[in-house]
């Protein structure tokens, strides 16, 4: 079986700051400073996982030879 492309993480739903960080290889301030949504439960910020997938999708981008 081939190795996963995707990064492992914990299989909840909502990450914790520190779990996004390590998702998105990206440190703390770094994750702070990113325009992803994030949900507060209970005075914690979570951010979803999909949410995640989603944004980092977003950023990537296709090599045009030009």
């Amino acid at each position: 079986m081939a190795p996963s492309a995707t990064l492992s993480a914990p299989s909840s739903v909502h990450l914790t700051k520190q779990e996004a960080a390590d998702f998105l290889n990206v440190s703390l301030r770094t994750l702070d400073r990113l325009d992803i949504a994030k949900v507060k439960i209970r005075g914690r910020v979570l951010y979803r996982r999909d949410t995640l997938d989603a944004w980092s999708k977003s950023q990537e981008s296709v090599d045009v030879a030009g």
